[in-house]
């Protein structure tokens, strides 16, 4: 889904930008997810450091998606401009699915 964010930010629609940082931040930080989330799958992991770099990684991944939603909603809002808060749009993208990446290598 977060690929999808990708052209709902060049056509600026935002609210639908914010509903998919909404779905992935309650899939990963949903207490009564009945799911295989991430942490329990890190704790499935055979080294420290490959547990240690999974959850780094959802902490870079829920960090990024935090800052995408929180860019999103100032322009939608009319707080920032859209040419100011692309370039945090952008970078919240790239690391969000960096992270996504990084989790995904290690399963």
């Amino acid at each position: 889904e977060l690929a999808a964010c990708g052209p709902l930010l060049e056509q600026r629609r935002w609210e639908e930008v914010r509903k998919v940082t909404s779905v992935l931040l309650a899939a990963m930080t949903f207490k009564g997810y009945t799911g295989e989330s991430v942490k329990s799958r890190a704790a499935s992991l055979k080294t420290e450091q490959a547990k240690a770099t999974v959850l780094d990684q959802r902490s870079a991944l829920l960090i990024s998606l935090a800052k995408l939603d929180k860019a999103a909603y100032a322009v939608q809002i009319g707080k920032t401009p859209p040419a100011e808060a692309s370039e945090v749009v952008t970078t919240s993208v790239d690391d969000a699915l960096a992270a996504m990446d990084g989790i995904l290598a290690e399963f």
